[in-house]
């Protein structure tokens, strides 16, 4: 099954565009814990929903901005069902 991580680098490009200092900022933006946004953004764990619609309706950014679809290993891809 696939999962939604944070687009690589993105938390970090918002958090210097809108002048957030912390990352403790971020994550109350966010509604989660410092250590729960710190696995978010460094794609350690799939993504909530909620976080995801905090972050883009407080700060203006789309799901697809924030989020990648990453399939899990042996899930079968659009490459595979092609060959």
């Amino acid at each position: 099954m696939a999962r939604l991580i944070v687009r690589p680098g993105i938390l970090d490009r918002i958090k210097d565009v809108k002048g957030i200092q912390t990352d403790d900022g971020m994550a109350a933006l966010g509604g989660v814990s410092l250590s729960t946004y710190r696995r978010y953004r460094e794609g350690e764990s799939p993504v909530s929903p909620d976080f995801i619609a905090r972050i883009g309706i407080s700060l203006g950014y789309s799901a697809g901005e924030l989020v990648v679809i990453v399939p899990d290993k042996g899930d079968i891809t659009e490459t595979d069902r092609v060959a």
